[in-house]
């Protein structure tokens, strides 16, 4: 028996296999992003790497106040909310490494030292991390849709770039040990006539599963790892605040916020004089330091611990603690 399609016929089973061609298009293309190789060059290796969270103790780390504003358009710029939301999703990744205590920058030590410590702020260390836009790009790469002769139908493929530049900045000394540059991308398929983003009417939620909120997403997330990597380069250090006159324990200015715990053991330092910088005037160094005993943490505060002495004696506030050598 034969069946002979009308027009209306034929155009229904058109459209069913330009949506499976659309559908089977869109894998591919989704199937290849995943590929390795669409990673960007310029990303540096390092900064690809999963971020470490074994480290147990915690840096403390301020944020610079970004410049978010250079990621914008001729249709639409970000809202100061969104913004703002920009620099607590980078505040919580650092968080959620594990070896990040995010602090407010007034409770950083100042440069050239203090003489109080800071509670809450682990010892005398302390960092600044800076970041900014510097490019933003979006380019289209053709479109995965199917030509049906006098209609095309299908999805607009884009490429989203957002390159970040990073600052990591010691807060004692105001030397810069670490920047250098992060680019995250997004390719994205969408409909031409899909909504973007448009004017500054729109929230944090419509910009982070945007095209260029993913792409920033991405590129926060290799900002986390670098810096991480770059300060276990660096030693945990904390300070003595003062020995308890009953119980005769140690008490140190760093609690569980920065990741310290009962059973750890610590060294006991004494700097024989802070070396200043001639020409700044800034501390630049503690000075040699000799071991005047060992503390292993018997209880934990928030924002202090309190140690027993394991050998040692006559310690003094101000004086380093650090992990002790295996």
């Amino acid at each position: 028996m034969k069946v002979r399609l009308d027009e209306s016929h034929a155009a229904v089973v058109f459209a069913l296999l330009a949506t499976l061609l659309i559908c089977s298009s869109s894998v591919a293309a989704d199937a290849a992003e995943a590929s390795p190789a669409e990673a960007p060059a310029s990303v540096p290796l390092a900064a690809a790497q999963p971020i470490p969270v074994d480290n147990r103790l915690r840096y403390p780390v301020s944020l610079d106040s970004g410049h978010w504003d250079a990621l914008k358009t001729d249709t639409w710029s970000l809202p100061p909310d969104v913004q703002a939301g920009i620099q607590a999703q980078l505040a919580g990744k650092l968080t959620s490494t594990g070896s990040c205590l995010v602090v407010d920058r007034d409770a950083m030590p100042s440069r050239g030292g203090s003489d109080k410590p800071t509670a809450g702020v682990i010892g005398t260390g302390g960092f600044v991390v800076a970041t900014n836009v510097v490019s933003f790009r979006a380019t289209g790469g053709g479109n995965t849709g199917v030509d049906l002769g006098l209609v095309k139908v299908g999805q607009k493929k884009d490429t989203t770039a957002v390159t970040l530049s990073l600052r990591i900045v010691d807060a004692q000394t105001g030397q810069t040990i670490d920047s250098g540059t992060v680019t995250g991308t997004y390719i994205s398929h969408y409909s031409p006539n899909s909504p973007g983003l448009k004017g500054t009417s729109f929230g944090m939620l419509e910009f982070s599963t945007s095209p260029q909120g993913l792409a920033l997403d991405k590129a926060l997330d290799m900002v986390a790892a670098r810096v991480v990597m770059r300060l276990m380069k660096e030693p945990w250090i904390a300070l003595v605040a003062a020995q308890d006159k009953n119980t005769g324990r140690i008490i140190i200015n760093a609690g569980d916020l920065a990741g310290v715990q009962p059973g750890l053991i610590l060294d006991v330092l004494r700097a024989s004089q802070p070396v200043i910088d001639p020409l700044t005037g800034r501390k630049i160094s503690d000075g040699d330091q000799v071991k005047v005993g060992r503390i292993k943490i018997a209880r934990v505060d928030h924002y202090a611990a309190y140690a027993d002495v394991v050998d040692g004696k006559d310690f003094q506030p101000r004086d380093l603690v650090e992990p002790a050598a295996q």
